[in-house]
Protein backbone atom coordinates (compact mmCIF):
# COMPACT_ATOMS: atom_id res chain seq x y z
CA UNK A 1 0.00 0.00 0.00
CA UNK A 2 2.84 2.39 0.88
CA UNK A 3 4.48 2.00 -2.51
CA UNK A 4 1.22 2.76 -4.30
CA UNK A 5 1.08 5.99 -2.31
CA UNK A 6 4.68 6.80 -3.21
CA UNK A 7 3.85 6.32 -6.90
CA UNK A 8 1.05 8.87 -6.53
CA UNK A 9 3.26 11.28 -4.57
CA UNK A 10 5.78 11.28 -7.41
CA UNK A 11 3.28 13.49 -9.25
CA UNK A 12 3.57 16.29 -6.65
CA UNK A 13 5.22 19.40 -8.09
CA UNK A 14 6.04 20.84 -4.67
CA UNK A 15 7.72 17.87 -2.96
CA UNK A 16 11.39 17.70 -3.83
CA UNK A 17 12.39 14.83 -1.54
CA UNK A 18 10.43 11.95 -0.08
CA UNK A 19 11.70 10.10 2.99
CA UNK A 20 9.98 7.12 4.56
CA UNK A 21 10.13 7.33 8.35
CA UNK A 22 9.62 4.06 10.14
CA UNK A 23 10.54 2.41 13.38
CA UNK A 24 13.62 0.53 14.47
CA UNK A 25 11.40 -2.43 15.33
CA UNK A 26 12.52 -5.60 13.50
CA UNK A 27 9.02 -5.95 12.04
CA UNK A 28 9.83 -2.93 9.85
CA UNK A 29 13.01 -4.49 8.41
CA UNK A 30 11.27 -5.84 5.26
CA UNK A 31 9.93 -2.33 4.56
CA UNK A 32 13.44 -0.89 4.86
CA UNK A 33 14.82 -3.55 2.52
CA UNK A 34 12.13 -2.83 -0.09
CA UNK A 35 12.70 0.94 0.19
CA UNK A 36 16.44 0.40 -0.35
CA UNK A 37 15.69 -1.76 -3.40
CA UNK A 38 13.63 1.12 -4.80
CA UNK A 39 16.17 3.83 -3.84
CA UNK A 40 13.77 5.47 -1.38
CA UNK A 41 15.52 7.12 1.58
CA UNK A 42 14.48 5.75 4.98
CA UNK A 43 14.86 7.15 8.47
CA UNK A 44 14.35 4.88 11.46
CA UNK A 45 13.63 5.80 15.06
CA UNK A 46 11.21 5.04 17.89
CA UNK A 47 8.27 2.72 17.31
CA UNK A 48 6.09 4.58 19.80
CA UNK A 49 7.19 8.22 19.50
CA UNK A 50 5.98 9.27 16.05
CA UNK A 51 6.59 12.98 16.69
CA UNK A 52 10.11 12.18 17.88
CA UNK A 53 10.67 10.07 14.77
CA UNK A 54 9.63 12.91 12.48
CA UNK A 55 11.79 15.39 14.40
CA UNK A 56 14.74 13.02 14.23
CA UNK A 57 14.32 12.70 10.47
CA UNK A 58 14.13 16.50 10.16
CA UNK A 59 17.42 16.83 12.06
CA UNK A 60 19.05 14.44 9.58
CA UNK A 61 17.53 15.68 6.31
CA UNK A 62 17.16 19.41 7.21
CA UNK A 63 14.04 20.29 5.17
CA UNK A 64 12.58 23.79 5.20
CA UNK A 65 9.15 22.25 5.55
CA UNK A 66 7.83 18.79 6.31
CA UNK A 67 4.74 17.32 4.71
CA UNK A 68 3.43 14.57 6.95
CA UNK A 69 1.44 11.84 5.26
CA UNK A 70 0.66 8.43 6.65
CA UNK A 71 1.49 5.23 4.82
CA UNK A 72 -2.01 3.84 5.08
CA UNK A 73 -3.47 6.39 2.65
CA UNK A 74 -2.74 5.01 -0.84
CA UNK A 75 -5.13 7.45 -2.52
CA UNK A 76 -3.27 10.61 -1.47
CA UNK A 77 -4.21 13.45 -3.81
CA UNK A 78 -1.04 15.06 -5.19
CA UNK A 79 -2.94 18.16 -6.32
CA UNK A 80 -4.36 18.65 -2.82
CA UNK A 81 -0.89 18.22 -1.35
CA UNK A 82 0.58 20.78 -3.76
CA UNK A 83 -2.23 23.21 -2.91
CA UNK A 84 -1.54 22.75 0.81
CA UNK A 85 2.17 23.43 0.33
CA UNK A 86 1.42 26.50 -1.82
CA UNK A 87 -1.00 27.89 0.80
CA UNK A 88 1.48 27.16 3.59
CA UNK A 89 4.29 29.02 1.86
CA UNK A 90 2.15 31.89 0.58
CA UNK A 91 0.67 32.52 4.03
CA UNK A 92 3.91 32.27 5.97
CA UNK A 93 2.38 29.65 8.28
CA UNK A 94 4.19 27.38 10.72
CA UNK A 95 1.56 24.65 10.47
CA UNK A 96 -1.24 23.83 8.04
CA UNK A 97 -3.64 20.89 8.14
CA UNK A 98 -6.85 19.88 6.47
CA UNK A 99 -7.48 17.26 9.15
CA UNK A 100 -8.54 19.39 12.11
CA UNK A 101 -11.39 19.96 11.89
CA UNK A 102 -11.90 17.16 9.38
CA UNK A 103 -12.74 18.69 6.01
CA UNK A 104 -11.84 15.89 3.61
CA UNK A 105 -12.59 12.15 3.60
CA UNK A 106 -10.22 9.86 5.49
CA UNK A 107 -7.10 9.20 3.48
CA UNK A 108 -6.78 12.74 2.14
CA UNK A 109 -5.22 14.21 5.30
CA UNK A 110 -2.30 16.56 4.77
CA UNK A 111 -0.13 18.24 7.38
CA UNK A 112 2.52 20.79 6.47
CA UNK A 113 4.84 22.09 9.17
CA UNK A 114 7.98 24.19 9.25
CA UNK A 115 11.11 22.44 10.40
CA UNK A 116 11.40 24.88 13.31
CA UNK A 117 7.81 24.28 14.48
CA UNK A 118 8.27 20.51 14.20
CA UNK A 119 11.48 20.55 16.25
CA UNK A 120 9.95 22.93 18.81
CA UNK A 121 6.90 20.66 19.14
CA UNK A 122 9.12 17.63 19.74
CA UNK A 123 11.05 19.40 22.51
CA UNK A 124 7.82 20.70 24.05
CA UNK A 125 6.29 17.22 24.01
CA UNK A 126 9.27 15.76 25.85
CA UNK A 127 9.14 18.55 28.41
CA UNK A 128 5.38 18.18 28.79
CA UNK A 129 5.74 14.48 29.61
CA UNK A 130 8.47 15.23 32.13
CA UNK A 131 6.42 18.00 33.73
CA UNK A 132 3.31 15.81 33.86
CA UNK A 133 5.19 13.04 35.63
CA UNK A 134 6.61 15.53 38.15
CA UNK A 135 3.18 17.07 38.64
CA UNK A 136 1.51 13.72 39.24
CA UNK A 137 4.26 12.73 41.67
CA UNK A 138 4.01 16.03 43.55
CA UNK A 139 0.22 16.12 43.71
CA UNK A 140 -0.70 12.43 43.67
CA UNK A 141 -2.68 12.54 46.89
CA UNK A 142 -4.58 15.61 45.73
CA UNK A 143 -5.43 13.95 42.43
CA UNK A 144 -6.55 10.77 44.13
CA UNK A 145 -8.83 12.68 46.47
CA UNK A 146 -10.22 14.79 43.64
CA UNK A 147 -10.80 11.92 41.22
CA UNK A 148 -12.08 9.31 43.68
CA UNK A 149 -13.78 11.47 46.25
CA UNK A 150 -12.20 9.54 49.12
CA UNK A 151 -8.86 9.00 50.81
CA UNK A 152 -6.46 6.95 48.71
CA UNK A 153 -6.26 3.34 49.75
CA UNK A 154 -2.54 3.08 49.01
CA UNK A 155 -0.91 6.13 50.60
CA UNK A 156 2.58 4.97 49.66
CA UNK A 157 1.74 4.72 45.95
CA UNK A 158 2.32 8.08 44.27
CA UNK A 159 0.26 7.07 41.21
CA UNK A 160 -2.87 6.06 43.09
CA UNK A 161 -4.95 8.47 41.01
CA UNK A 162 -4.45 6.27 37.94
CA UNK A 163 -5.23 3.00 39.73
CA UNK A 164 -8.94 2.27 39.51
CA UNK A 165 -10.38 -0.68 41.32
CA UNK A 166 -12.97 -2.79 39.53
CA UNK A 167 -16.42 -1.34 40.08
CA UNK A 168 -15.26 2.28 40.66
Amino acid sequence: MLFRQIERLARCRRIDRLVVTTSTDPSDDPLVVECARRDIPVHRDSLFDVLGRFASAARVFRPDIVVRLTGDCPLADWELIDQAIDAFQAGGYDYLTNAEPPTYPDGLDVEVVSEKALLDAAVTAVLAVMILVLLVEALAQWYAILSRGKEPVLQETPYVATQWAEGD
